[in-house]
């Protein structure tokens, strides 16, 4: 699958799709990856490893999560990220 760097150090990486638009992602360079597989826990499998956030979930609830965990810019950049992967 792809990869793509947001702003910000923020990178995120598509491991794989499967079917109903779900997807398995890795996302570091957040400031918080904890706090974001907390948010993300209850539409997500999140899995914390390092600095890196390994999730299976829909790409908008991992966007949703992101809006109220992280700071705006880093939101925006795991986005933007997202949707170029």
């Amino acid at each position: 699958m792809g990869g793509a760097g947001g702003d910000g150090g923020v990178v995120v990486r598509v491991e794989d799709a499967g079917p109903g638009a779900v997807v398995r992602v890795v996302v570091s360079g957040v400031g918080d990856p904890g706090r974001l597989g907390a948010a993300a826990d209850a539409v997500a499998a999140p899995e914390l490893r390092g600095d890196r956030l390994r999730a299976t979930t829909a790409p908008d609830a991992l966007v949703r999560a992101a809006g109220r965990a992280l700071a705006p810019e880093e939101a925006e950049a795991l986005e933007g990220g997202l949707r170029r992967a």
